[in-house]
């Protein structure tokens, strides 16, 4: 009979061993700066008159937990919160852990911490924030170095990561295939509007193009449907060895283009996350 391991490598995801501890590194990075960032606009985010307060009701215990600092309203939980994700953040980044109980367990918080205080600011989020919500749960069971060890124990926790890298794979696959479907019934998106609006506005766009002459508008409706055909397209050409590299700098392109033209780094830097579990490279795999 097959391993749990063998049979998690042959039908799901390979172990991507320098992915992995990239992805954690620059996870845990990310988490110390929006700690940072939290702190700083504290006020703004969290506080009891804060500007972002969302009307919060009870929904059974269960799935209160996720919104504790709604449901115990105050500033001192939150700054434990933010404090102690930045602790934790800053352990598994510079320190490596010889117990895997201790490192699931820690990133298991990070998750349930990061969740209730996007909950808290729900009405100020992105769809990056909602991605960074699954990211953060798929990392628990990814493994910042190679699992050592044998026995079932062993191929339980190389089945678990596999797995998780799976459905980080098919969740950023779905996020960009889904997009694209909701565009296909919006005007705006078809005629190229939607980009030529956000265009106008200075803070969203570099180009400043106000003119709407026969060329702009070509242009405008080209991008529309680059950004539609790589979008609807992304959940198969990422599969196609030869080809997915000029394909994912398309996506590696768009994606900076939002972080430094359009003023939403956070959204770019995590979408461009789950690029380390496509980008093509020779992988070591241990047998």
């Amino acid at each position: 009979m097959q391993s749990l391991t063998a049979i998690s490598n042959r039908f799901f995801s390979p172990r991507f061993i320098r992915s992995n501890l990239w992805f954690k590194r620059l996870l845990y990075g990310f988490l110390l700066y929006k700690s940072l960032h939290w702190n700083y606009y504290f006020d703004f985010l969290f506080a009891d008159d804060a500007v972002l307060f969302p009307k919060y009701t009870g929904i059974g215990w269960f799935k209160d937990l996720a919104f504790l600092l709604l449901h115990y309203p105050g500033d001192a939980l939150s700054r434990v919160f933010i404090f102690t994700v930045f602790f934790i953040s800053a352990y598994r980044l510079f320190f490596r852990s010889h117990f895997w109980m201790l490192s699931f367990f820690l990133d298991l918080i990070l998750w349930f911490l990061v969740l209730n205080l996007h909950n808290k600011m729900y009405t100020g989020l992105s769809g990056g924030n909602m991605l960074l919500n699954q990211l953060l749960l798929f990392a628990c069971f990814i493994n910042k170095h190679s699992p050592e060890g044998e026995g079932r124990l062993h191929e339980l926790r190389l089945f678990l990561q596999n797995m998780a890298i799976l459905f980080l794979q098919v969740q950023v696959m779905l996020l960009y295939f889904i997009s694209a479907l909701s565009k296909l019934g919006y005007v705006a998106w078809l005629d190229g509007s939607a980009i030529q609006q956000i265009l106008m506005i200075d803070h969203f766009s570099a180009l400043h193009l106000p003119a709407r002459n026969l060329f702009f508008s070509f242009f405008i409706v080209l991008i529309s449907y680059a950004v539609l055909a790589f979008q609807l397209s992304f959940p198969f050409m990422v599969w196609w060895e030869k080809g997915k590299r000029y394909f994912l700098l398309f996506g590696i392109g768009m994606h900076l283009y939002i972080a430094f033209f359009m003023g939403l780094p956070d959204f770019a830097f995590i979408m461009l996350l789950g690029y380390l579990y496509f980008w093509p490279r020779r992988e070591v795999v241990n047998s």
